[in-house]
C-alpha cells in the first residue's frame, strides 16, 4: 500500500459547507482503483492534512491528480499543496 500526506491551503475556519464538500471528494475517491482510505484531519493553527492510501503507487499518483482536479472545480480557494505532500510505500501498518 502507498500513502500520501498532504497539506491543503486556503480554508477559512471549520466551515461545515466545505467539510461535506470534502466528504464528496472523499466519495468520489473511494470509488476509483486501488482505493484504501481518505482521511481529512484539522490541526492546530487551522491546518488542514489530507492522507490517502492506495493499493499501488500508480493508484495513488492517479488519484492525487483527481483530488487537485477535483478541489479546484468544487474547493474554490482551497489548495492541494502538492509542494508539501509526502508520498511513500506502508512498510508498517495495523488497524485502520
Amino acid at each position: 500500500m502507498y500513502a500520501t500526506i498532504q497539506r491543503l491551503v486556503g480554508r477559512q475556519g471549520a466551515a461545515t459547507e466545505a467539510l461535506r464538500t470534502v466528504s464528496q471528494l472523499a466519495a468520489a475517491l473511494s470509488r476509483l482503483p486501488g482505493f484504501v482510505s481518505f482521511a481529512l484531519m484539522e490541526a492546530d493553527g487551522g491546518i488542514d492534512i489530507a492522507v490517502m492510501i492506495f493499493e499501488t503507487a500508480g493508484e495513488l499518483a492517479e488519484a492525487t491528480r483527481f483530488a487537485a482536479g477535483w478541489a479546484e472545480d468544487h474547493l474554490p480557494g482551497w489548495l492541494f499543496a502538492a509542494d508539501q505532500a509526502t508520498s511513500g510505500e506502508i512498510v508498517v501498518q495495523r488497524g485502520i
